[in-house]
């Protein structure tokens, strides 16, 4: 700009070779000359024109350029982003950590935006950005950096839950100094519940179980436990239908282990969706999968548990499977409840 500035003022002469100044040195010449526009008592003072269009057009550069480095720490869009470009992140919010804190147009910040991605080589920004954000003392004490913060949706543990990748980016946090990730979230912020309903990983499910293993039995301001979301799984083809039955095995297994009250009314399977949904998780689960692959993973699931109280919990809640019941666990018409 100053190249061009000098040529049309010297109207051909020869441009004299810049000054040069530093990034810091120019920034401390725009900042005086605009303090001195506004004078010592917040009052405008003349200033030469050209002085005053410099400044201005340097003052709009700066503003052009603080927007896209905003617009950079908001993409949402992988492709947007290079996979490892954790230089350019750290230098931004190790300079000027203000840009934590700006929203976009769906009131998400930064580190919201980092969480939707579900690419682990993006993922592994979150401590950084968490950590400068409590730094910074984005959120406030009960904010962790913005981790705790509410974006267009949900905080930004329950959007990193969502991911696949999430096991790997909770054990980073769970290790920073001080900890940004503590066992008591899981239940707190429903993150067993996330995984199980976006994520859909098994890796994720199974680390959050074995943070808390009882936020299987936890439920949601919604009335929903953790295997009542399955229910609200999306067709997705054979393969997936597949591996969400095999998350429901899983958590069926788990929901047995060292439970009383009737094993947990048989692993939540005769629990309701949800307040608004009184569908028992059994029916919500055949709708979703059809009978026959629900209780042959019902079958898989409890077939090594001894004296299980299946038939009971069915005359109790589900007499309509009784003979299925019957069919898949012959034994239960012997075995004694609680009450013998």
């Amino acid at each position: 700009f100053l190249e061009k500035y000098k040529l049309k003022m010297l109207r051909g002469r020869t441009i004299p070779t810049p000054t040069t100044l530093s990034i810091q040195q120019t920034a401390t010449l725009l900042q005086k000359l605009v303090d001195l526009q506004k004078g010592d008592d917040g009052l405008e003072v003349y200033v030469p024109p050209h002085i005053t269009y410099c400044v201005s057009t340097l003052l709009k550069a700066q503003t052009e350029f603080a927007k896209g480095i905003d617009e950079y720490m908001h993409l949402i869009d992988y492709e947007g982003r290079p996979e490892d470009d954790i230089e350019t992140v750290s230098t931004i919010v190790e300079t000027c950590p203000q840009f934590l804190a700006t929203e976009d147009s769906w009131r998400d910040l930064p580190i919201h935006c980092f969480a939707h991605n579900r690419n682990v080589c993006h993922l592994k920004y979150i401590p950084l950005l968490a950590q400068n954000g409590l730094l910074a003392g984005i959120g406030g004490e009960e904010g962790r950096g913005g981790l705790l913060l509410n974006g267009s949706k949900v905080n930004t543990l329950q959007l990193l839950a969502q991911s696949p990748s999430a096991a790997v980016v909770f054990d980073v946090l769970g290790k920073t100094n001080p900890p940004l990730f503590f066992k008591e979230d899981v239940r707190k912020q429903f993150l067993t519940h996330h995984a199980v309903r976006y994520s859909k990983d098994m890796f994720a499910i199974l680390y959050f179980i074995a943070q808390d293993p009882m936020s299987l039995f936890f439920k949601t301001n919604h009335g929903r436990l953790p295997i009542g979301c399955i229910c609200e799984y999306e067709i997705e083809g054979e393969y997936q239908d597949k591996k969400h039955l095999d998350i429901l095995k899983i958590i069926l297994a788990y929901n047995i282990q060292d439970n009383n009250d009737s094993k947990a009314s048989i692993g939540g399977l005769f629990a309701e969706i949800s307040n608004s949904d009184n569908t028992l998780v059994l029916d919500g689960l055949i709708r979703r999968f059809g009978e026959e692959r629900v209780w042959d993973t019902i079958d898989m699931s409890l077939s090594s548990f001894t004296n299980l109280p299946i038939l009971h919990q069915t005359i109790k809640y589900a007499p309509r499977h009784c003979l299925t019941v019957m069919d898949k666990f012959p034994d239960s018409t012997m075995v004694r409840h609680a009450q013998n």
